[in-house]
Protein backbone atom coordinates (compact mmCIF):
# COMPACT_ATOMS: atom_id res chain seq x y z
CA UNK A 1 0.00 0.00 0.00
CA UNK A 2 1.38 2.71 -0.81
CA UNK A 3 2.45 5.82 1.80
CA UNK A 4 -0.14 8.43 2.19
CA UNK A 5 0.94 12.12 1.87
CA UNK A 6 -0.43 14.92 3.94
CA UNK A 7 -2.58 17.14 1.86
CA UNK A 8 -3.11 20.49 4.80
CA UNK A 9 -0.54 23.04 5.04
CA UNK A 10 2.02 22.20 6.65
CA UNK A 11 2.93 22.95 9.93
CA UNK A 12 5.24 26.04 10.65
CA UNK A 13 6.69 24.18 13.62
CA UNK A 14 10.15 22.94 12.81
CA UNK A 15 10.94 19.31 14.12
CA UNK A 16 14.72 19.63 14.89
CA UNK A 17 13.76 23.18 16.87
CA UNK A 18 17.06 23.61 19.10
CA UNK A 19 16.66 23.34 22.93
CA UNK A 20 13.60 20.62 22.24
CA UNK A 21 12.94 18.84 25.51
CA UNK A 22 11.31 15.33 24.78
CA UNK A 23 7.65 14.89 25.74
CA UNK A 24 7.82 11.79 27.51
CA UNK A 25 6.67 9.52 25.02
CA UNK A 26 8.98 5.99 24.82
CA UNK A 27 9.33 4.85 21.20
CA UNK A 28 8.19 0.85 21.19
CA UNK A 29 10.96 -1.74 19.93
CA UNK A 30 9.15 -3.63 16.94
CA UNK A 31 8.11 -6.77 17.46
CA UNK A 32 8.21 -10.00 15.85
CA UNK A 33 5.22 -12.27 14.12
CA UNK A 34 3.23 -13.91 16.33
CA UNK A 35 4.95 -11.91 19.68
CA UNK A 36 1.59 -10.67 21.45
CA UNK A 37 0.34 -11.47 24.84
CA UNK A 38 -1.87 -14.60 24.40
CA UNK A 39 -3.74 -14.01 27.54
CA UNK A 40 -5.23 -11.43 25.53
CA UNK A 41 -8.40 -12.04 23.57
CA UNK A 42 -8.50 -10.41 19.96
CA UNK A 43 -10.74 -7.82 21.51
CA UNK A 44 -8.53 -6.92 23.83
CA UNK A 45 -5.32 -7.08 21.59
CA UNK A 46 -7.05 -5.02 18.81
CA UNK A 47 -7.90 -2.06 21.55
CA UNK A 48 -4.36 -2.34 22.41
CA UNK A 49 -2.65 -1.68 19.02
CA UNK A 50 -5.55 0.64 18.50
CA UNK A 51 -4.49 3.06 21.85
CA UNK A 52 -0.68 2.24 20.71
CA UNK A 53 -0.81 4.13 17.15
CA UNK A 54 -3.16 6.74 18.53
CA UNK A 55 -0.29 7.54 20.98
CA UNK A 56 2.77 7.36 18.52
CA UNK A 57 0.53 9.33 15.78
CA UNK A 58 -0.19 12.12 18.40
CA UNK A 59 3.67 11.94 19.09
CA UNK A 60 4.83 12.48 15.45
CA UNK A 61 2.02 14.95 14.61
CA UNK A 62 3.11 16.80 18.02
CA UNK A 63 6.71 16.61 16.94
CA UNK A 64 6.77 16.97 13.05
CA UNK A 65 3.46 18.97 12.48
CA UNK A 66 0.84 16.95 9.88
CA UNK A 67 2.13 18.39 7.01
CA UNK A 68 5.71 16.43 7.60
CA UNK A 69 4.16 12.90 9.13
CA UNK A 70 4.33 9.81 7.69
CA UNK A 71 2.60 6.53 8.29
CA UNK A 72 6.87 5.43 8.02
CA UNK A 73 7.39 7.60 11.19
CA UNK A 74 4.27 6.31 13.16
CA UNK A 75 5.31 2.36 12.65
CA UNK A 76 8.62 3.41 13.58
CA UNK A 77 7.74 4.78 17.11
CA UNK A 78 4.99 2.39 17.55
CA UNK A 79 6.39 -0.86 16.71
CA UNK A 80 3.74 -2.37 14.76
CA UNK A 81 3.79 -3.24 11.07
CA UNK A 82 2.58 -1.11 8.15
CA UNK A 83 -0.52 -3.91 7.67
CA UNK A 84 -1.42 -3.42 11.79
CA UNK A 85 -1.92 0.68 11.01
CA UNK A 86 -4.07 -0.37 7.81
CA UNK A 87 -6.53 -2.46 9.31
CA UNK A 88 -7.20 0.02 12.00
CA UNK A 89 -6.66 3.29 9.97
CA UNK A 90 -7.79 4.31 6.09
CA UNK A 91 -4.96 6.21 5.59
CA UNK A 92 -3.18 9.20 7.85
CA UNK A 93 -6.14 11.54 7.88
CA UNK A 94 -7.91 8.79 9.41
CA UNK A 95 -5.30 8.69 12.27
CA UNK A 96 -5.24 11.87 12.82
CA UNK A 97 -8.64 12.41 13.26
CA UNK A 98 -8.60 9.30 15.68
CA UNK A 99 -6.10 11.80 17.69
CA UNK A 100 -8.54 14.84 18.14
CA UNK A 101 -11.43 12.63 18.43
CA UNK A 102 -9.33 10.94 21.72
CA UNK A 103 -7.76 14.64 22.89
CA UNK A 104 -11.44 16.02 22.53
CA UNK A 105 -13.08 13.13 24.66
CA UNK A 106 -10.71 13.35 27.59
CA UNK A 107 -9.98 16.79 27.86
CA UNK A 108 -14.67 16.84 28.04
CA UNK A 109 -14.22 14.22 30.46
CA UNK A 110 -11.95 15.62 32.56
CA UNK A 111 -13.51 18.78 32.66
CA UNK A 112 -16.28 17.88 32.98
CA UNK A 113 -15.89 14.78 35.93
CA UNK A 114 -13.64 17.26 37.52
CA UNK A 115 -16.25 20.28 37.57
CA UNK A 116 -18.75 17.44 38.89
CA UNK A 117 -16.68 16.47 41.65
CA UNK A 118 -17.82 20.08 43.67
CA UNK A 119 -20.73 21.70 44.96
CA UNK A 120 -19.84 25.49 45.10
CA UNK A 121 -20.09 27.41 41.81
CA UNK A 122 -16.30 28.57 42.06
CA UNK A 123 -14.83 25.77 43.32
CA UNK A 124 -16.18 23.83 40.41
CA UNK A 125 -14.41 25.80 38.18
CA UNK A 126 -11.57 25.88 39.94
CA UNK A 127 -11.43 22.13 40.13
CA UNK A 128 -12.32 22.53 35.95
CA UNK A 129 -9.39 24.64 35.37
CA UNK A 130 -7.07 22.02 37.63
CA UNK A 131 -7.90 18.92 35.70
CA UNK A 132 -7.43 21.10 32.14
CA UNK A 133 -4.18 22.00 33.07
CA UNK A 134 -2.97 18.64 34.81
CA UNK A 135 -4.12 16.79 31.45
CA UNK A 136 -2.20 19.32 29.46
CA UNK A 137 0.95 17.95 31.41
CA UNK A 138 0.00 14.54 31.58
CA UNK A 139 -0.30 14.78 27.50
CA UNK A 140 1.69 17.00 26.37
CA UNK A 141 1.78 15.21 22.73
CA UNK A 142 -2.11 14.89 22.46
CA UNK A 143 -2.55 18.15 23.88
CA UNK A 144 -0.31 19.88 21.22
CA UNK A 145 -1.91 18.24 18.36
CA UNK A 146 -5.33 19.26 19.63
CA UNK A 147 -4.40 22.82 20.66
CA UNK A 148 -1.62 23.53 17.40
CA UNK A 149 -2.22 21.24 14.96
CA UNK A 150 -5.89 21.56 14.93
CA UNK A 151 -5.86 25.50 13.71
CA UNK A 152 -3.64 24.80 10.90
CA UNK A 153 -4.33 21.22 9.13
CA UNK A 154 -7.72 21.37 7.70
CA UNK A 155 -11.26 22.76 8.54
CA UNK A 156 -12.85 19.56 9.76
CA UNK A 157 -9.84 19.05 12.87
CA UNK A 158 -10.63 23.00 13.46
CA UNK A 159 -14.44 22.18 13.88
CA UNK A 160 -14.02 19.75 16.48
CA UNK A 161 -11.68 21.56 18.42
CA UNK A 162 -14.40 24.61 18.06
CA UNK A 163 -16.94 22.62 19.50
CA UNK A 164 -15.07 21.05 22.47
CA UNK A 165 -13.85 23.98 23.51
CA UNK A 166 -17.67 25.13 23.32
CA UNK A 167 -18.58 22.09 25.33
CA UNK A 168 -16.07 23.83 28.09
CA UNK A 169 -17.62 27.24 27.81
CA UNK A 170 -20.90 25.79 28.34
CA UNK A 171 -19.39 24.04 31.51
CA UNK A 172 -18.35 27.23 32.86
CA UNK A 173 -21.95 29.06 31.99
CA UNK A 174 -23.09 26.53 34.31
CA UNK A 175 -21.14 27.68 36.66
CA UNK A 176 -21.48 30.81 36.16
CA UNK A 177 -25.46 30.45 36.19
CA UNK A 178 -25.45 28.64 40.16
CA UNK A 179 -22.83 31.63 41.37
CA UNK A 180 -25.65 34.05 40.13
CA UNK A 181 -28.73 32.00 42.17
CA UNK A 182 -26.21 31.59 45.14
CA UNK A 183 -26.14 35.54 44.57
CA UNK A 184 -22.34 35.21 44.34
CA UNK A 185 -22.24 37.39 41.09
CA UNK A 186 -24.68 39.91 40.19
CA UNK A 187 -25.49 38.45 36.34
CA UNK A 188 -23.83 36.00 34.35
CA UNK A 189 -21.06 37.27 31.90
CA UNK A 190 -22.24 37.92 28.26
CA UNK A 191 -20.99 34.92 25.96
CA UNK A 192 -17.99 37.12 24.22
CA UNK A 193 -16.16 37.37 28.07
CA UNK A 194 -16.16 33.68 28.61
CA UNK A 195 -14.96 33.30 25.01
CA UNK A 196 -12.40 35.45 25.88
CA UNK A 197 -11.64 33.56 29.13
CA UNK A 198 -11.66 30.21 27.67
CA UNK A 199 -9.30 31.45 24.95
CA UNK A 200 -6.89 32.67 27.28
CA UNK A 201 -6.87 29.50 29.38
CA UNK A 202 -5.86 27.92 26.21
CA UNK A 203 -4.08 30.32 25.04
CA UNK A 204 -1.53 30.24 27.83
CA UNK A 205 -1.15 26.36 27.99
CA UNK A 206 -0.17 26.45 23.99
CA UNK A 207 2.67 28.83 25.27
CA UNK A 208 4.07 25.83 27.72
CA UNK A 209 2.92 23.19 25.22
CA UNK A 210 5.16 25.12 22.33
CA UNK A 211 7.70 25.30 24.85
CA UNK A 212 7.86 22.12 25.90
CA UNK A 213 6.94 23.13 29.33
CA UNK A 214 3.96 21.35 30.10
CA UNK A 215 5.20 19.78 33.12
CA UNK A 216 5.53 23.27 35.09
CA UNK A 217 1.95 24.09 34.06
CA UNK A 218 0.52 23.86 37.41
CA UNK A 219 2.24 27.17 38.32
CA UNK A 220 -0.32 28.88 36.09
CA UNK A 221 -3.50 27.96 38.10
CA UNK A 222 -3.70 30.70 40.76
CA UNK A 223 -2.62 33.33 37.91
CA UNK A 224 -5.65 31.42 35.41
CA UNK A 225 -8.45 31.80 38.55
CA UNK A 226 -7.02 35.17 39.17
CA UNK A 227 -7.70 36.42 35.90
CA UNK A 228 -11.35 34.70 35.74
CA UNK A 229 -12.18 35.98 38.90
CA UNK A 230 -11.60 39.61 37.71
CA UNK A 231 -13.29 38.90 34.29
CA UNK A 232 -16.32 37.58 35.49
CA UNK A 233 -16.40 40.03 38.68
CA UNK A 234 -16.35 43.22 36.04
CA UNK A 235 -18.56 42.12 33.53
Amino acid sequence: MAEESSTPAESPRNPERAGRRPSGFVARKRRGPGSYDRSQSPEERKDEQRRTLVDAAAHVFSRDGFGNASVASILEVSGLSRGTFYRHFKDLREAFLAVQTRAADILLERVQGAFETETEPFEKMRAAVRAYLELVAERGDLSRVFHREALVSGKEWALLRKETLGSVQRVFRDGLELAVKKKLLARVPEEVTLYAVISGIEGVALSYLEDHREDQIQEALEPLLRFCGRAFASS
